[in-house]
């Protein structure tokens, strides 16, 4: 019977669930970890590159413009990016931050790259900055940035100015970060320079689902 188990069997009862109360979950963060790693990141396509299909080629072209002038200026890599979702990540900053690294924008001295993530799905956005940019683009100037241009442009579904009007924004502070001694290669196709990355990634909106 339960009642007659001498004490130590009933230690050890407790001894095992608590094991397994410890185990499940790290288990289970061990196959959430497994699974970022299988997915497959997209590929840059040029300054805009979206994925999710939501910008019109006018703006594509403006935003483009903007891009192109800031690197020609400043040497500042800033790049577009939409997607459908970020599954499996759990938020738009944690996506944007392994997208970074992947494509590895920036450069190994400068750390001046500047990349702004819409996922349409998930009503987010995040930005992700080398370190370089940081005094430039403020926390101030990103919330600002946000609740002026982007927040309006996921809420009414207007990707293409709104993330036109984000590029403009972000451009006149980057443009006063400049590049003392520029060394990075040109890789042909991408629309812009892909040399290595160093990570400090910045989260556009505070990481919340921007609700429509």
């Amino acid at each position: 019977m339960i009642g007659s188990l001498p004490k130590n069997a009933w230690l050890g009862i407790v001894w095992v669930s608590l094991l397994v109360w410890i185990v499940a979950p790290l288990a289970h963060a061990a196959l959430y970890d497994r699974s970022k790693e299988r997915v497959q990141l997209p590929s840059p396509i040029g300054y805009v590159s979206d994925h999710a299909q939501v910008v019109e080629r006018e703006w594509k072209d403006r935003i483009r413009s903007v891009c192109t002038d800031l690197e020609k200026k400043s040497g500042v890599e800033m790049v577009i990016v939409t997607v459908p979702s970020i599954k499996p990540y759990p938020s738009a900053k944690e996506y944007a931050d392994a997208l970074y690294a992947k494509w590895q924008i920036g450069s190994t001295q400068q750390e001046h790259g500047l990349m702004v993530l819409v996922a349409v799905q998930e009503r987010q956005a995040a930005m992700t900055l080398g370190r370089q940019m940081l005094p430039a683009i403020t926390p101030d100037i990103r919330n600002e940035i946000s609740r002026q241009y982007l927040q309006p442009a996921i809420e009414r579904g207007h990707f293409g100015e709104g993330l036109y009007r984000t590029a403009v924004a972000l451009a006149t502070p980057a443009q006063e970060v400049r590049l003392e001694a520029p060394s990075r290669r040109r890789i042909k196709g991408l629309g812009f320079d892909y040399p290595w990355y160093h990570h400090c990634g910045q989260d556009f909106s505070g990481g919340s689902v921007v609700p429509i």
